[in-house]
């Protein structure tokens, strides 16, 4: 899909107005991978990736033909002109050539090479001197027919970057590595959610002691054999006790249950994530106020500075609801979420909560979290430039408003600067991914390994 930013590009650059229109490749995590018979809708306005994990450069293009067969679902004739429905966007246009087959010998009469008259996204029209009676015979199609064409597409190539780990689920075409209108205030990762960021778990006891304690990395597996996360398993490698928190690899075996894969539970970005239990917190009620349990996670290792981006951009958080058990009766019926900004030279903090709900779990447990810096609450003093902290408050629940025992993965972090304006720079392209070896999954790129990731784009006349 060429964006509507894209199409500016593209027209600048073929008027020799713009140097370039796509020279990087960039890769996310946060989208949910589309089925092999999935047509993908995201619109034209599309802005930003929905978690853009890495950005490498083309270093090659070219023209590439290839051949597509689609199922004929259905078929119908009026006069000499034949009209057959594909299942999914089908790519032709008027003037190509198609060709149509059948494999029940008694329709071999149908077959042909034929020239498409008319088309709309997912029929297509042609002159055939066969009788309408004929054609109406069989009602459907479905299994016994196909269309083909060839397809002349343009393609890029990029290496995949060699030392961390992806879930791949989306991809996107850029004209440069950076707005460079943005300077130091365009869109970036700032947070991964690995050992080296400083993440501590903040524990406040019944007599309201507080105490930041350190979080344990485990190589273990959190599931037993069954597949069941708890206390049992979820432990701190150090003291052998339930764990408050712990960082896992994201190749963790309980990560590997076809159950959990099919419900998206695993983490997609980098080869660590972090990891607590879904009472972390205890709110009040769905505003997330806070008279109970106050535990939280927390960092003041990352230094931001968000003083230049527009309200309207984009602070994204990466996570996933992990369920204790393998086959759970329903997802969580709450996940209540809260996120602090801290300024430590004021004191004051930039506030912003969020509630997912048993119906944002229908397709994924992967969730992104997405906030326009407009949408934070801030405290009087409270100063964008002077980000030094973050805390992280969560709590999952059942229909009756108990613990119901899921835990949540916390996996990146990014900004996404959607509002810097630039003539020569956009998301020129967008897609998301369909796997072919397990489809409706995430296409993983192992740490430590090297591939190569290739974009094809199809540009028809309209």
């Amino acid at each position: 899909m060429i964006t509507s930013k894209g199409n500016q590009i593209v027209s600048k650059y073929l008027l020799g107005q713009a140097p370039e229109y796509a020279a990087y490749l960039s890769i996310g995590v946060g989208a949910h991978p589309l089925d092999l018979n999935e047509d993908d809708a995201s619109p034209i306005t599309k802005k930003s990736m929905d978690f853009e994990a890495f950005r490498v450069p083309v270093i090659s293009r070219g023209i590439v033909n290839d051949s597509i067969v689609l199922d004929i679902n259905s078929w119908s004739a009026s006069g000499n002109f034949v009209t057959i429905e594909t299942p999914s966007l089908h790519g032709t246009k008027v003037g190509d050539e198609i060709s149509v087959a059948f494999s029940l010998p008694a329709y071999d009469s149908w077959e042909g090479n034929f020239v498409v008259a008319t088309t709309t996204s997912n029929t297509i029209s042609y002159e055939q001197a066969i009788s309408a009676s004929a054609w109406t015979a069989t009602a459907s199609a479905s299994d016994t027919a196909t269309v083909s064409y060839n397809r002349e597409r343009l393609v890029f190539k990029a290496e995949l970057p060699t030392e961390q780990r992806y879930e791949m689920t989306e991809i996107a075409i850029y004209p440069a590595a950076t707005n460079s209108l943005a300077l130091n205030y365009d869109s970036r990762v700032v947070g991964g959610f690995l050992t080296t960021e400083g993440w501590t778990y903040h524990a406040v006891s019944p007599t309201l002691v507080e105490s930041d304690n350190a979080i344990s990395f485990t190589t273990e597996s959190i599931a037993n054999n069954a597949g069941t996360i708890g206390s049992a398993t979820f432990t701190d490698p150090a003291t052998s006790q339930s764990a408050c928190a712990l960082f896992v690899n994201s190749d963790n075996e309980a990560f590997t249950f076809f159950e959990r894969t099919q419900r998206h539970e695993p983490p997609r970005f980098y080869n660590r994530c972090l990891i607590v239990p879904g009472n972390m917190t205890e709110f009040d009620n769905d505003l997330m106020e806070i008279t109970g349990r106050k535990d939280y996670i927390y960092t003041n290792s990352l230094k931001l500075n968000f003083s230049q981006n527009s309200p309207n951009d984009y602070i994204k958080f990466a996570l996933s609801v992990l369920s204790s058990d393998l086959t759970p009766s329903a997802p969580p019926n709450k996940v209540r979420l809260k996120f602090e900004l801290l300024d430590s030279l004021s004191g004051e903090k930039a506030v912003v909560t969020h509630l997912l709900t048993s119906s944002d779990f229908s397709d994924s447990r992967y969730q992104i979290v997405s906030k326009q810096k407009k949408d934070f609450t801030l405290g009087e003093d409270f100063d964008w430039a002077r980000v030094d902290g973050i805390i992280i408050y969560a709590e999952t629940l059942n229909s009756s408003g108990d613990y119901d025992g899921s835990y949540v993965l916390f996996d990146g972090i990014r900004v996404d600067n959607e509002n810097t304006e630039n003539p020569l720079y956009g998301m020129v392209a967008y897609s998301r991914l369909k796997n072919s070896s397990t489809e409706g999954q995430p296409i993983l790129k192992t740490e430590n390994s090297q591939g190569y990731i290739e974009y094809r784009l199809g540009v028809n006349i309209a």
